[in-house]
């Protein structure tokens, strides 16, 4: 009986309601093979993945799907926002250039399809003929560009982009990866007015358009430092800030090889003018591919060359942290950071869970922040780590040792009257537990006396838990909110 039906017109699978089908096909292409890791550069040499990257682009599951029957077809093909992204692997741009008219037709369709919903798409490129007639076919679809991130190897495959002159009136979010845009940049971008997120290299960010780089509100550029060229990297990362506005967030994330040889141009101190910036929330990130020996003297490098006036959020990210360690506090040159942008005036939100930052440190750093409401810091447990020459029977070792920055000293040194930051509303430390419960205890009833609504989020590092004698009691208390458990990614 229940066979019969399934086959009949009105069998359950026909019955099921657009609009779930339509979120059915929707998950059903977000499975997509991951061509991140794949280096190789003829499709002649690598058919598989060749195909890989076509089945992205084609979006083939729902091509797969739509051959099922006459209804799903209609309802695949008939729903536009099933195909407003689309992604272009350098996977296709193959040196014989084949499959160009392919790659080309399955482009036109998948966009056409997309019409007229804001369209995403991300474009990798390299060296070849192809890239500049996929970026004319885009360029055609500019209206419709809400997302766009293109990486391009060579300037001269731009030209078709110097047609869109302004006819970005959807862009919200940039990539830009790759050689310097042209000085005709301004003439690409024109009038972007919904604009507000840009992601690139520094080649990129040193040319972006200043009239738009004031309406950003979060820039992220990604430096490669090479060592004879360290000072003039530096420069261009930060060549926009002076541009930003009072709203704005802008990351900076350092890639340095560990074979990477690191000199800085002589008297290079004496003649670098200070970049003067207005922005809000300013993000160092240290990459995968960092030497933390080499690291140091460039992140002091970045603070003497900044003036961050009205700065409210300061925070350190490591990428390769559960694995390397700790970045190194440039602590002479965040204090003379800290002096010449009168952080005392503005600076709110310290986030240091990631930086081996000594309790003295940190005291002293306290001491010039008096409008803080929110600190983040850790301890850090050992670790000894490979480093990377570049010679292949000559690898040393890089050891980071133990670091307990959440300690009696500590505590009682922010439980002291007059009140270090008396403005704190929120401290999160992430600890091996070796201090002593009933200081970290007095430490929470003085701050909470003096601060409404203060909090504690207090989380253990892997290895380290212990129970807490306190715990019981703090959770209970009304003058503190505390949190005690495992540090997050560690449960």
């Amino acid at each position: 009986m229940y066979y019969n039906e399934c086959c009949s017109a009105l069998a359950p699978i026909r019955r099921i309601p657009i609009e779930l089908l339509v979120e059915i096909f929707r998950l059903h292409d977000t499975s997509k093979p991951d061509l991140q890791s794949i280096d190789v550069f003829g499709e002649d040499e690598y058919p598989p993945y060749y195909g890989m990257a076509m089945d992205v682009l084609s979006h083939a599951p729902l091509v797969a799907a739509s051959h099922v029957c006459a209804r799903w077809r209609a309802v695949i093909v008939g729903t536009p926002f099933l195909w407003d992204t689309v992604e272009l692997d350098a996977i296709l741009w193959g040196p014989t250039h084949k499959h160009e008219n392919q790659v080309l037709a399955v482009l036109e369709q998948v966009l056409n399809r997309g019409q007229p919903l804001p369209l995403k798409f991300t474009m990798k490129g390299r060296q070849s003929g192809l890239l500049a007639s996929v970026l004319h076919l885009l360029a055609q679809h500019s209206l419709r560009w809400k997302v766009a991130r293109i990486s391009c190897h060579s300037v001269l495959h731009l030209e078709p982009l110097l047609s869109l002159g302004g006819k970005l009136p959807l862009l919200e979010k940039i990539g830009l990866w790759g050689y310097p845009w042209p000085n005709a940049a301004p003439n690409i971008f024109g009038d972007a007015p919904r604009l507000r997120t840009l992601q690139c290299s520094l080649e990129s960010c040193e040319h972006f358009p200043q009239s738009l780089a004031q309406q950003l509100e979060t820039v992220a550029c990604y430096a490669e430092l090479q060592g004879s060229l360290i000072d003039g990297c530096l420069l261009r990362a930060l060549h926009i800030l002076p541009y930003l506005s009072s709203e704005a967030e802008f990351q900076l994330t350092l890639a340095l090889y560990s074979s990477t040889v690191v000199y800085w141009h002589e008297a290079s101190d004496a003649t670098d003018d200070i970049i003067t910036s207005s922005l809000s929330e300013f993000v160092l990130i240290g990459d995968r591919h960092l030497s933390l020996p080499h690291i140091l003297p460039i992140m002091t490098k970045i603070f003497g060359l900044l003036a961050l006036i009205e700065l409210e959020v300061l925070q350190f990210v490591f990428l390769d942290y559960t694995t390397s360690g700790p970045l190194p506090w440039p602590h002479t040159g965040f204090l003379a950071l800290a002096t010449r942008s009168d952080f005392g005036a503005h600076l709110t939100d310290l986030k240091l869970l990631e930086v081996a930052i000594t309790d003295g440190q940190l005291l002293e750093c306290l001491a010039q922040l008096p409008k803080l409401e929110y600190l983040e810091i850790s301890d850090h447990s050992p670790r000894i780590i490979e480093v990377d020459t570049g010679d292949a029977d000559d690898n040393t070792q890089w050891d980071n040792p133990a670091l307990v920055l959440v300690n009696d000293s500590l505590l009682l040194a922010l439980a002291c009257e007059p009140l270090l930051v008396p403005s704190l509303e929120k401290i999160t430390f992430r600890s091996m537990l070796k201090f002593t419960d009933p200081v970290l205890y007095d430490m929470c009833v003085v701050r909470g006396r003096s601060m409404e609504d203060f909090q504690v989020d207090l989380h253990w590092i892997s290895g380290y838990h212990r129970d807490l004698d306190v715990a019981e009691k703090l959770n209970e208390a009304e003058f503190v909110d505390f949190c005690f458990g495992a540090a997050p990614g560690e449960e």
